[in-house]
């Protein structure tokens, strides 16, 4: 599994999903990963791990993710360890593997603003509830 999220004005949502294809492609070849992107997004990894208990609603949510995807009990006490084994060669490797044909993209927005650029992109869009049951 391969996550990727962040967070757009309305008005620039296509532009955003054509930007985010658009790096999946040249990392799996014409612009690989570089030492410094690796180190800085370990290092931001890392750093942003501590914010993401402050609240107890924040716990609640990693103790649901912790249950929804079976992480074992010890997951995040040995995260940082297990984040240092990762190389630069395995993200190349994990790279190689992006498979941008058959992606599932979640977009979250104002359908009526964003839906037709998504679709002009050749997507097809599914509507769903915030429980994500489909729309009719």
């Amino acid at each position: 599994m391969f996550m990727v999220g962040g967070g757009v004005q309305t008005a620039v949502t296509k532009e955003a999903l054509i930007e985010t294809l658009k790096e999946f492609e040249e990392i799996k070849g014409s612009r690989p990963v570089t030492s410094e992107e690796y180190s800085d997004a370990r290092d931001g990894i890392l750093r942003a791990l501590p914010g993401q208990f402050e609240t107890m609603h924040q716990v609640l949510q990693q103790l649901t993710r912790m249950v929804i995807f079976g992480l074992p009990d010890d997951y995040f006490a040995t995260f940082e360890d297990r984040l240092s084994e990762v190389t630069l060669d395995d993200v190349h490797r994990a790279s190689d593997m992006l498979d941008t044909d058959h992606l599932s993209i979640l977009v979250v927005g104002d359908g009526s603003e964003i839906e037709s650029g998504i679709s002009e992109l050749g997507l097809s869009v599914s509507k769903v509830d915030y429980e994500g049951r489909p729309l009719a």
